[in-house]
């Protein structure tokens, strides 16, 4: 088993290896380009470039804010969705961008402790290289399937080039001219805009669109990495409690179980520190896309049933992004959890009765020493399993339902 020994930032350059790499070299390219990868300990280039995308964040919340309040919705319902859509993710794209600042000695410790591991097992090919390989092809895979999700559902935004058009207010029937916009209604970009301002803008709002979807992904798909190489040291270390009976004598056995006890409680304080950098993006995530999701359902009901059954596709696009997130937390918190308070059963379950009467009141101590619980958390208030993302999903639907019904009559 790996030790966790006090680290430097000599562990991002000496240890990183191959396995290392492709376990979180995706992320740490695409992290390092926001500008929160731990490495020097977030340096003053990684301040400058999260100040930069932040303010830049902030420049175009404010200006949807600004048009929402003096124009209102002059354009159609999913225009208004995409604004609100687009005000929601930036601000949770800048609390994802600036908080691992406030918190960089728990995101420092977490990465030096996931380097040492893939350092540890570098040179070695058996079963526990195994499960992290594993688990870091999850960790790929997830990252995948968010990319595409995320970045194809922007295919139509880009489809929206500059132009003028005439479009017609849902709300008084009437039709005015105005410009093309990527999100929100058209008439949010002033007609006595010179052309060149226009188009400059358009290509500002676009880097700023691909950025905020890079910064929205990475830390989600950041945290469920870690979370499932988390969930891979904990398997490794129960299978090791499976070889204690390969060995009769009584020091070597003590010192397996001596590096168990070790192991279990710097994966206890690993957990500690990841929910503590968790639980308040879980929190704003929860509630950004509950009510994201809400908004969006709506309005595909309202064009369901009053637009010749013409659904839209890029709502429901969206809404399964949005459940998909709320998915990929729920389900790292079931395995965390799962994972965490296995430990008595694996030491009940192994061969104890043939081992040294002394090293059975040592599993003894231990079993009562480790009645822990771990839940991953929205905020401390709720947890994140999958029993309560099915109750997420139920009241959702549940809502959607009623307003489905008054709809119809």
């Amino acid at each position: 088993m790996a030790s966790h020994n006090t680290h430097s930032v000599d562990n991002f350059t000496t240890k990183w290896n191959k396995n290392t790499e492709y376990a979180f070299g995706l992320q740490r390219k695409i992290i390092s380009f926001l500008g929160y990868w731990p490495k020097n300990e977030f340096n003053k280039s990684s301040k400058i470039k999260i100040g930069i995308l932040n303010i830049t964040q902030m420049f175009i919340v404010i200006f949807f804010i600004k048009n929402l309040i003096v124009s209102g919705n002059c354009g159609s319902g999913e225009e208004l969705v995409d604004a609100l859509t687009f005000i929601l993710v930036s601000l949770l794209a800048i609390l994802k961008n600036s908080l691992p600042w406030f918190q960089k000695i728990f995101y420092t410790d977490i990465l030096n402790f996931l380097i040492d591991d893939w350092f540890y097992f570098y040179n070695i090919s058996n079963k526990s290289h195994d499960i992290m390989l594993k688990y870091a092809k999850i960790g790929r895979i997830v990252l995948l399937i968010q990319v595409l999700g995320t970045y194809g559902a922007m295919i139509p935004v880009i489809m929206r080039y500059p132009s003028t058009i005439q479009v017609l207010n849902e709300y008084n029937n009437d039709t005015i001219l105005a410009r093309n916009f990527p999100l929100g209604p058209p008439c949010w970009i002033s007609m006595t805009m010179s052309w060149n301002l226009y188009i400059g803008f358009y290509v500002i709002f676009y880097i700023d669109l691909c950025i905020l979807v890079t910064s929205f992904v990475a830390s989600d798909v950041f945290l469920f990495t870690i979370a499932m190489h988390i969930c891979g040291q904990f398997q490794i270390l129960y299978n090791s409690m499976d070889n204690i009976n390969n060995y009769k004598n009584y020091q070597q056995q003590r010192f397996i179980v001596k590096n168990f006890v070790i192991r279990h409680n710097q994966l206890l304080i690993m957990l500690k520190n990841f929910e503590k950098i968790c639980n308040k993006i879980i929190f704003c995530e929860v509630m950004g896309n509950t009510f994201l999701i809400c908004i969006s359902g709506f309005i595909v009901l309202q064009s369901f049933d009053f637009s010749q059954n013409k659904l839209e596709f890029g709502l429901v696009v969206r809404m399964f992004i949005l459940f998909l997130q709320l998915f990929l937390y729920s389900y790292a918190g079931e395995n965390l959890t799962n994972r965490a308070k296995n430990l008595q059963s694996v030491i009940y379950n192994s061969s104890w009765d043939d081992l040294s009467p002394k090293i059975i009141k040592d599993m003894t101590f231990i079993i009562l020493h480790t009645q822990y619980e771990f839940y991953l958390t929205a905020g401390k208030m709720q947890n994140m399993n999958l029993s309560n993302f099915k109750n997420i999903v139920k009241s959702i639907f549940s809502y959607l339902s009623v307003l489905r019904l008054m709809f119809q009559k």
